[in-house]
């Protein structure tokens, strides 16, 4: 039950549903009139990393940067305090496990996995699940475990179990138990773990020192994503969940238990319902009604502060946490939206807080000090798409300046770069499939990308397939891949620091690469993509067409 739950928040912002326009191109078989292409039209699907990429949907990849593979699903990701090491929280099928990455200005960064290898009976950890943390030593790893409410501690040197700390028990007068760990992350000295329990609405803050939980808050509903400003003083929860569902009439809560998804029902044939008892929305929905014989409770009005929101806390007594803001974010359930916004992703300035509105394309800015919206962003790439959804704005990563904010957009493969001070889209560039996670280097200059389906599974058979110890599943064989980015400079005249001229090697040692203006990013997101043309025209560009140079095979790149 409780591994079905963890799979339903994990992919609670997934649409895989996604923006579709127009295509025109020459087959062998007549046109049919209003038919809609993929991009790779009739192509199978293929890996390949050099070139171009054709995933199963019939989409086209091109990320930009280093491509490093690690396990699948990387929907946690972490960047140590030296800056040295990244760790992703690998959390969506065999094995579930973290892939640490050094090296990382290295031509080819080396990876490690705890545990190595694919599966096995006795895999510590048995579990994963988003959460992911690196101490002030760059050593000291934090993970959130899922669905057996642990926090595990491991040392990323010797790559073995050093403690773990515990969310089930009893704590200020209630008995919690099947916790589940979600997001989590440390204050800047690393004295506090602050941890999300989507099981219980709640934040968890434990000493990192003793090792304990010293407090405990209720929040939104199914709290997802966490930041922690960077005075240290307020810790940002964004609340995904839109109700909070009540028992059927006749099932008991489990004696001494806190928690909405603890109950022993002693015959769930007589006191459970086989069918749901109302549609959404309808008045049944808002106001309850009544299913053989049992009045079931409705859910109420779907746009309290306690749904797709952001919650601030007052963490500066971490003993006496406190709410002290509730944001709703993104268009409200209603005539424009017939769901939530599904906060999903967040990131925190001093002068700002972002929250990604991913069933709305959306980005909220909010002021930080009035804790009010001051704008919210449509993440539109393109005119001939405009109108429609499917971005799938994810995770968000801030410039250490503050300058540049960066989106995982998770629903067309790529990176949205914005400017953070005038909440401005600036452009895109092509990332990986799925991309649900960025991080930013210290200096600002790399952006580290979690793409959660890397470059696909490619065909699972046929001669030159190369059967693994994974086999020929499609969900153990899609490898997670990282992509390691110089950033583009916006315009054509900037350089980034770390690029030099081609083929001179720079300070640090590793090749040089030639970055492309951000504009020209953008123009080759939306060719190969097909979000081209004109609204109501649009059409398939050709390799060579629109200053899109081939690709090493002719292809579009």
């Amino acid at each position: 039950m409780f591994r079905d739950l963890q799979r339903l928040i994990c992919f609670a912002l997934i649409v895989f549903s996604a923006p579709c326009v127009a295509l025109e191109e020459p087959r062998k078989t007549p046109d049919i009139a209003g038919e809609l292409l993929a991009p790779a039209s009739d192509r199978p699907a293929r890996i390949d990393p050099e070139g171009v990429t054709i995933l199963p949907n019939g989409r086209l990849l091109t990320p930009r940067g280093k491509q490093v593979k690690v396990a699948p699903h990387p929907y946690g990701l972490a960047l140590s305090p030296h800056g040295k090491t990244l760790v992703t929280a690998n959390s969506g099928t065999n094995p579930f496990s973290v892939s640490i990455i050094t090296g990382l200005d290295q031509p080819d960064p080396q990876v490690a996995q705890i545990p190595p290898g694919f599966k096995s009976a006795d895999a510590d950890p048995d579990s994963v699940f988003m959460g992911v943390a690196i101490g002030p030593d760059s050593r000291t790893l934090y993970l959130a475990e899922g669905d057996n409410g642990r926090v595990g501690i491991f040392d990323l040197v010797t790559r073995r179990r050093i403690s773990s700390i515990g969310l089930d028990g009893a704590f200020e007068g209630k008995n919690y138990s099947h916790s589940l760990t979600g997001e989590l992350k440390l204050s800047r000295d690393g004295r506090r773990l602050y941890v999300l329990d989507p099981a219980h609405f709640r934040l968890v803050i434990i000493d990192t020192e003793a090792r304990q939980v010293v407090s405990s808050v209720a929040v939104g509903r199914l709290p997802f994503a966490l930041a922690v400003s960077p005075d240290g003083k307020r810790v940002y929860v964004s609340n995904v969940g839109m109700f909070q569902y009540s028992l059927v009439p006749g099932v008991e809560p489990q004696s001494g238990t806190s928690g909405p998804y603890l109950t022993v029902p002693k015959s769930p044939r007589e006191k459970g319902l086989d069918f749901p008892p109302f549609g959404f929305p309808s008045k049944e929905a808002g106001e309850g009604t009544t299913v053989n014989g049992k009045k079931i409770p409705g859910l109420g009005d779907p746009n309290v502060p306690e749904s797709n929101s952001l919650w601030v806390v007052d963490v500066s007594n971490a003993a006496q946490p406190s709410v002290v803001a509730k944001i709703r974010t993104g268009e409200p359930v209603g005539e424009k939206s017939m769901g939530g916004s599904s906060p999903g992703g967040l990131a925190a300035g001093r002068e700002r807080v972002f929250v990604s509105n991913s069933s709305q394309d959306s980005v909220s800015v909010i002021n930080a000090r009035t804790l009010r919206v001051e704008k919210t962003v449509l993440l539109e790439p393109a005119e001939t798409v405009r109108g429609l959804r499917g971005v799938l704005p994810f995770g968000l990563a801030l410039s250490p300046d503050e300058e540049r904010l960066y989106v995982a957009c998770a629903g067309i493969n790529a990176i949205a770069v914005l400017d953070a001070r005038r909440g401005k889209v600036l452009g895109y560039f092509p990332a990986g499939w799925f991309p649900a996670r960025v991080e930013t280097s210290r200096d600002g200059q790399t952006l580290y990308v979690a793409n959660a389906k890397g470059f696909g599974a490619g065909p699972n058979g046929g001669p030159n397939f190369a059967r693994g110890a994974e086999g020929t599943y499609i969900g153990d064989i899609t490898k997670g891949t990282v992509s390691i980015v110089p950033i583009p400079p916006a315009k054509s005249g900037e350089k980034n620091p770390r690029t030099e001229q081609p083929g001179s090697p720079p300070s640090g040692g590793s090749p040089a690469v030639r970055l492309r203006p951000l504009k020209d990013e953008t123009a080759r997101v939306l060719a190969v993509r097909r979000f081209t043309g004109s609204r109501g025209t649009a059409h398939r560009v050709r390799p060579g067409a629109r200053g899109i140079r081939r690709g090493r095979r002719g292809q579009e790149p």
